[in-house]
């Protein structure tokens, strides 16, 4: 969870915000206060769930040594299609593409599912309602394509939805 969601996690649940027995929690963006508000929410209310921090610099290595080339290798691969993903977005890896990575780490096999690409109506968190737009510090587009590369190249497992529902470059 990123900073944002590190603090609304420390002011308690909501049935917006599930918290389910016995889960970790693995903070990726979380300042200093919001952190530790979390980890004495947790301590006092939530003992079963674990809290753990992730190194900025594990979400800088991702941005500057995967995201960064791979929209540059979109940007000078020569298909407009490709192309059209380095315009959407910036450079800040989703917390979904920071978990890949870690998971990557971790487990023996590894399945992504629920990326899509930009402005398709789409739900982009599951604890959130449809919204027509998408955050702009992330490039939903390039992030789908990488997985996509990595499904063709044996890395991981990409499930792709339903591509009638699916309205992307990519």
């Amino acid at each position: 969870i990123n900073n944002l969601w590190s603090d609304k996690y420390s002011k308690g649940p909501v049935s917006s915000r599930p918290l389910e027995e016995g889960v970790a929690l693995i903070s990726t963006r979380a300042d200093g206060d919001s952190f530790l508000e979390l980890g004495k929410w947790l301590r006092k209310k939530r003992p079963d769930v674990r809290l753990r921090l992730m190194s900025s610099r594990v979400v800088t290595a991702i941005r500057q040594g995967i995201l960064v080339p791979w929209r540059q290798q979109l940007n000078e691969s020569d298909v407009e299609a490709l192309q059209a993903a380095v315009l959407e977005g910036r450079d800040t890896p989703s917390s979904g593409l920071i978990s890949t990575f870690l998971l990557l780490q971790l487990c023996e096999s590894v399945t992504v599912y629920g990326f899509t690409g930009i402005n398709d109506g789409n739900r982009y968190h599951y604890y959130k309602t449809a919204r027509r737009y998408q955050n702009r510090t992330h490039s939903f587009t390039a992030e789908r394509a990488l997985f996509r590369a990595l499904d063709r190249d044996g890395v991981i497992k990409f499930v792709d939805g339903n591509p009638d529902s699916i309205h992307t470059w990519i």
